[in-house]
């Protein structure tokens, strides 16, 4: 895990030097919504009799800086707060159950498209996840509220591509998140649990 880490900062770094010949500098902040699920998590809550399993809908808040590497392509890493987690139905309790994950994200990204930065763009690249807080709720009949924290993974990692339209002023995004990691501290052989989201974006852009 260290050494995936290592190696995805390094190849950050080394964009920098990027910076002293870009040709581009912008930033802006965005936000939106995100619809997170755990699949195998799902599927093993099926199994054991839970209905109407759905995705989590989230909130994502943050910003991001874009350094032109050339005309076409820009490293653009981002801050995000993100919601992720899934919910569902326990008919035998009569109750709503809730995973709720929390994440402060930092996406290093490539962004390709026009020479000018406005109009279509693809987005790729990793994504560093620490989590912020864990959660597992029941509410109805029977209540609780569990603080899972120690039984979560402190990091995630995922993979980010996306599509957005970016203006002079406003953007539009839409993104998938795929997890890499077992965000669930079991012993090894368990289920892995990997998280999932896809993610609505809007924004203002500054500096362009």
């Amino acid at each position: 895990m260290a050494r995936l880490i290592t190696t995805l900062l390094a190849l950050a770094l080394a964009a920098v030097p990027g910076l002293a010949t870009a040709q581009t500098f912008d930033g802006g902040v965005k936000g939106g919504a995100s619809f997170a699920d755990v699949p195998t998590l799902a599927e093993d809550l099926e199994d054991a009799g839970a209905t109407d399993l759905e995705w989590r809908w989230g909130r994502v808040l943050g910003g991001f800086i874009a350094i032109g590497l050339t005309d076409n392509l820009a490293f653009q890493p981002e801050l995000l707060w993100t919601q992720k987690g899934l919910k569902g139905q326990d008919p035998l309790l009569d109750t709503e159950l809730r995973l709720e994950l929390d994440y402060f994200q930092i996406p290093l990204l490539a962004r390709f498209g026009p020479e000018d930065g406005r109009g279509f763009h693809v987005l790729a690249g990793p994504s560093i996840n620490f989590l912020s807080e864990a959660h597992a709720y029941e509410v109805g009949a029977f209540s609780g509220d569990e603080d899972i924290q120690d039984e979560t993974e402190a990091v995630d990692i995922g993979l980010v591509v996306g599509l957005g339209y970016y203006g002079r002023l406003l953007l539009v995004e839409g993104r998938f998140e795929e997890g890499l990691r077992n965000v669930a501290k079991f012993p090894e052989g368990d289920e892995n649990y990997r998280n999932r989201a896809f993610m609505i974006l809007g924004g203002i852009r500054f500096g362009r």
